[in-house]
């Protein structure tokens, strides 16, 4: 059971980061407002 909430937190966790990404990449700036090269 441990196992299986272990899965879905980590692939969640996957997941938000992925959406992250896109959106940083999309939008062309990092979190601190630089601009992102390179990805």
């Amino acid at each position: 059971m441990i196992w299986l909430f272990l899965l879905i937190l980590i692939f969640g966790f996957v997941l938000w980061i992925q959406s992250n990404k896109a959106s940083v990449v999309s939008s062309g700036k990092s979190m601190k407002g630089e601009r992102v090269e390179g990805i």
